[in-house]
């Protein structure tokens, strides 16, 4: 029964294969890096990357750029006030600082991944200094070589995120197609025989 099940859905990938086929140019070079560029195409649409606010569709947005950038820099204080604040809560919870930074890290990767870059960098600094003025005594004091630490961390994730994410496709089309040759199934590798134990 399986395998009937499986021969029709190979059957039907067969003909809307044909069916692409049909449409390839001629030249053998042509249609190859048609299939490549569809490839990247489909993998980049089926697994969606995020990108920045603003390259999406003009007609998505009503507002003007400047307060395009208003409402992403109110989201970025909100998201490192409520970030700073639970860090805090972490470390006054835990008496250990250690596990604050994931509280400012998932608030950073929402920041660069949704907004961009800029909006990750203005994020950093701003999330550790609230972060902490409500662990510490609440006071401005000189930044302790931890929080230098920490804020270049996460100004150097708010570069990288945006980056990986909006390359995302490219990326995991060379990783996938790198090697010299086609790769082996691992059902194709030898099976080494095994003698029974004495």
């Amino acid at each position: 029964m399986l395998t009937k099940i499986a021969s029709r859905n190979t059957d039907r990938i067969r003909r809307l294969a044909l069916q692409l086929a049909v449409q390839l140019p001629e030249d053998v070079n042509e249609a190859r890096a048609t299939i490549e560029a569809l490839q990247l195409s489909l993998e980049g649409f089926l697994i969606r990357a995020p990108r920045e606010i603003w390259n999406k569709p003009a007609e998505a947005f009503q507002p003007p750029g400047l307060a395009l950038h208003r409402r992403a820099l109110g989201w970025t204080l909100l998201v490192a006030l409520v970030a700073g604040i639970l860090g805090a809560a972490w470390t006054f919870a835990m008496e250990s600082t250690f596990g604050s930074g994931f509280a400012l890290a998932i608030g950073l990767c929402a920041i660069a991944l949704t907004f961009g870059s800029l909006y990750g960098l203005i994020y950093a600094p701003l999330a550790v200094v609230v972060h902490s003025f409500l662990a510490g005594p609440f006071a401005f004091t000189r930044p302790s070589d931890d929080e230098l630490v920490r804020t270049a961390g996460l100004m150097l994730l708010a570069v990288v995120l945006p980056w990986l994410a909006n390359n995302a496709a490219r990326l995991r089309g060379a990783a996938l197609n790198s090697g010299p040759g086609p790769h082996p199934s691992p059902a194709a590798a030898p099976v080494a025989a095994v003698s029974p134990p004495d």
